[in-house]
């Protein structure tokens, strides 16, 4: 499948208002309810971003594992970028994501965060939490939610939002968070879970199997990115060797390999 001028970026007029540019958003993403990181994703490179997931094994595509980056975003009028670190936990890579998202609509600008931007409560960046937080889950989300099946203990608050956080493709904090904002929870429950989420030991473990070669540079650029390198290739518009540089420097077989892959994907 190749991409045409259809796919540029054209940002879209927005309302001031965050929670209506929210929902605008969330229209000309064409989104529906059931989504994941990589639908996410798809939707907004369809609209000329490019997203990009940084790698998990050593090299040039790792964010360093001592840097407290989790993402960030280069504003361009006619092709932008988002960066999402890989996270052993996909879903706080969709927050992320849309964090980003909202400064490249809603500021017309680039940034660099981290996780003290994704909770702040000032200035742009709590604009652009209250952004993520409306357009991935919008106020009749909430109400699908059985707040009376909230349990006692915090410990059980992830396993009560089991459904939801599948369904939405969002962590358990994003879903508290929201709900915390309308007030549906205390604002304690809320701290309560963040503070127990604190405690808990999160396995900071990359990288992986490595049988599949082939496919990383369409984890790390998105599937937009890796069919337009593929089909400036085929139209003799790139050398073999050239597209191999363009995609994570991969040897001709596991380029042919993606080309296959690709194809009937």
């Amino acid at each position: 499948m190749a991409y045409d001028s259809s796919d540029t970026f054209q940002a879209p007029v927005l309302a001031r208002n965050i929670e209506t540019a929210s929902r605008q958003v969330r229209v000309w993403l064409e989104i529906t309810e059931k989504n994941n990181f990589e639908s996410y994703r798809r939707a907004i490179e369809k609209k000329g971003i490019l997203v990009f997931q940084s790698n998990g094994y050593n090299g040039k595509w790792q964010i360093p594992k001592e840097s407290p980056i989790i993402g960030f975003s280069l504003y361009h009028l006619s092709c932008p970028v988002i960066v999402v670190r890989k996270n052993p936990k996909v879903t706080p890579q969709v927050f992320t994501l849309m964090h980003e998202l909202g400064h490249l609509l809603l500021h017309k600008a680039s940034s660099i965060d981290d996780n003290k931007d994704l909770n702040s409560h000032q200035g742009r960046e709590s604009e652009a939490n209250r952004f993520a937080g409306l357009l991935l889950i919008p106020d009749d989300f909430l109400s699908q939610i059985n707040l009376a099946a909230k349990p006692g203990m915090v410990s059980e608050y992830s396993a009560w939002l089991a459904p939801y956080k599948k369904s939405w493709g969002v962590s358990a904090e994003v879903i508290l968070r929201r709900l915390s904002d309308r007030n549906l929870i205390s604002k304690s429950d809320y701290a309560a879970y963040r503070n127990w989420l604190e405690t808990q030991k999160i396995s900071n473990k990359e990288g992986g199997n490595r049988q599949y070669r082939h496919r990383e540079p369409q984890h790390i650029f998105g599937d937009k990115y890796v069919r337009t390198v593929l089909d400036a290739k085929n139209a003799q518009q790139l050398s073999m060797a050239k597209a191999s540089s363009y995609l994570d420097n991969l040897k001709v077989k596991d380029l042919h390999q993606l080309e296959q892959y690709i194809a009937t994907s």
